[in-house]
């Protein structure tokens, strides 16, 4: 007894260090699987703020961050894009900064962490992270909200309650938000006019767009009328979003009607 209490202290204490891909952070390993908006799954072990990556990218130290608002960002020192850039680190800060100040919400200030890398395709991408029961057995879950929108709503950070949070913690990382570095040269710093050069883009504009799907206005069906989250090992994980109850067909029939 005395033996298992010693390692359990310095298990507690983090001299004891167990790989995170070894155990299981909840009941069953249920919910140790998170999914993006556009169905790609993580470990939720590297979703931890701390952790040496996120999914299967390698993460650089974090040398960069900003508090705006609800929202804390955290620039990936091996972003192209962001490290070093502080003209793109301000634009995006006040964009954040700019929705909390229209957000109603009892969370604490700088409570959801956002992690800001680099996109490949297209201008900039937000990933939100959705937790939930991996492999349900009903077949229609119903509606889910992302972990950025259930803080917001329920003023409670989502990961608190977790098992896992007694060694972890609770500081996860909501979501990605990527832009595209190649177009480094074409983007618009400048928050004190609206008249933007010919051949830029907006840097807020973008990421205003992108903040828009942290917030829930995305949707989870795919072309074939299923969910991202549903394949053909798990066809049961076919939840939607609030968004998509007001997405119409060319008929003019709402698609979860006719999908569910």
């Amino acid at each position: 007894m005395k033996f298992k209490m010693i390692l359990f202290g310095l298990a507690v204490t983090g001299i004891l260090q167990v790989p995170a891909q070894d155990v299981q952070l909840t009941p069953d390993g249920r919910f140790d699987k998170v999914l993006d908006v556009q169905g790609n799954e993580y470990d939720l072990a590297n979703l931890r703020v701390g952790a040496a990556k996120l999914g299967t990218a390698a993460i650089n130290v974090i040398t960069a961050t900003c508090q705006a608002g609800f929202f804390t960002l955290h620039f990936d020192q091996g972003s192209t894009f962001f490290n070093n850039n502080t003209a793109a680190q301000q634009v995006v800060c006040q964009v954040f900064s700019d929705i909390s100040a229209l957000i109603n919400s009892t969370l604490t200030q700088g409570s959801i962490h956002i992690h800001c890398d680099d996109e490949q395709v297209g201008l900039a991408t937000a990933l939100p992270f959705y937790v939930f029961p991996y492999n349900a057995s009903n077949y229609n879950p119903g509606i889910i909200d992302n972990q950025i929108q259930r803080a917001l709503i329920t003023g409670v950070n989502p990961f608190s309650s977790a098992p896992f949070s007694f060694f972890y913690g609770n500081s996860f990382f909501y979501g990605q938000l990527k832009v595209n570095p190649s177009l480094v040269n074409g983007w618009n710093y400048n928050l004190s006019t609206v008249a933007i050069p010919t051949n830029s883009y907006d840097l807020y504009s973008a990421v205003l767009h992108e903040a828009m799907h942290f917030l829930g206005f995305s949707s989870l069906i795919k072309e074939d009328g299923k969910s991202e989250f549903s394949s053909s090992v798990n066809p049961a994980n076919n939840y939607f979003t609030r968004y998509d109850k007001y997405l119409f067909d060319h008929t003019g029939n709402p698609l979860l009607s006719a999908i569910n």
